[in-house]
């Protein structure tokens, strides 16, 4: 998980929400939390039938365990799909993208076919090749502007829909921008600059999973389905997608000026000074915490600091074992 130091991300979703909850004038954070974000338990029907409030995290939760057995049904009913999907938005609210998906359907035995290749029985997940074959096919058939203009992006977010449903524990629903600075914000790991929509989409799918591995996260947002849910939060914070994504920059970058300074390999220097005059007492000191919060890049960084010139190190004989 390059680039992603769960302690600081912690840190600055924690002071994020903190500061969130002030702002609107609460007191208890977990009732901030619950009631900014996530809102009550609600039936699908009752979400239908417009009798609850709009929830990006409880709609996509909603949705996806309806569509689940639905897509892996072997008849493949794709009016029941659609009609799952309409009042979701989430294959976007505008109009352009809505036809563009009902044309997709209406063309029943290619649809049925493209559905059947990318998922088959859900047993096995499609590599980013396949992905990347199905949007060139739905471009093709549907995702075309009204002057035959393909729309990449639009067919890129009806996929990640199809494969979010099945397999929550590799996709989310995606849209690069927002997923782009939701990353970039929460110092998670970076978009890797492709131009492949499968690899895409694994990516933000690894992002989702990292902010869902945050302790923060865990306590006040607890789910069986966390990779929907933090779908659901990138999409609340970054609903209009330039306003609120200036906004949510200023907001951060306000909360990590207040963070302790780093250093290049993303440990702050008050840290490691504390570690090294620890060491000077004592010939050793014990590091604890669960996988990835960078215990052994800590001893690295520690012990290249302490080494002499002349002694082996990592660009050495240390490197050269670990290749063997």
């Amino acid at each position: 998980m390059a680039g992603f130091n769960i302690k600081r991300s912690d840190e600055i979703l924690k002071r994020f929400l903190q500061e969130k909850a002030k702002k609107e004038g609460y007191k208890d954070l977990k009732k901030a939390v619950e009631e900014l974000f996530i809102i009550p338990e609600f039936t699908f029907e009752d979400w239908e039938e417009e009798k609850v409030d709009w929830s990006e995290i409880k709609s996509r939760e909603l949705t996806y365990l309806k569509l689940k057995p639905l897509l892996l049904d072997k008849k493949l009913n794709l009016k029941a799909i659609q009609e799952k999907l309409k009042p979701s938005g989430l294959v976007g609210g505008h109009r352009s993208i809505r036809s563009q998906v009902e044309n997709f359907f209406e063309r029943e035995s290619e649809a049925k076919e493209f559905i059947r290749q990318l998922i088959g029985d859900g047993s096995q997940i499609p590599d980013a090749r396949k992905i990347d074959s199905f949007v060139d096919k739905a471009i093709k058939l549907a995702f075309k502007d009204k002057n035959g203009k393909p729309e990449r992006h639009n067919a890129i977010l009806f996929v990640s829909v199809l494969l979010t449903a099945v397999f929550p524990e590799h996709f989310v629903d995606y849209r690069r921008g927002r997923w782009e600075a939701f990353a970039e914000d929460f110092e998670l790991e970076q978009f890797p600059k492709t131009d492949s929509p499968g690899k895409a989409l694994y990516w933000a799918g690894r992002v989702a999973k990292q902010f869902a591995s945050l302790p923060t996260f865990q306590s006040y947002f607890k789910t069986d389905n966390p990779t929907w849910w933090v779908a659901g939060l990138v999409y609340e914070l970054y609903k209009d997608k330039d306003k609120d994504k200036e906004k949510m920059k200023k907001d951060i970058s306000e909360i990590k000026a207040k963070l302790p300074r780093q250093t290049e390999e993303g440990y702050s220097n008050t840290g490691l000074s504390n570690m090294l005059n620890a060491i000077e007492t004592k010939p050793f000191i014990i590091l604890s915490g669960i996988s990835g919060t960078g215990k052994t890049q800590i001893a690295r960084i520690i012990s290249a600091g302490m080494v002499k010139e002349d002694s082996p190190t990592e660009s050495g004989e240390n490197k050269s074992r670990e290749g063997k």
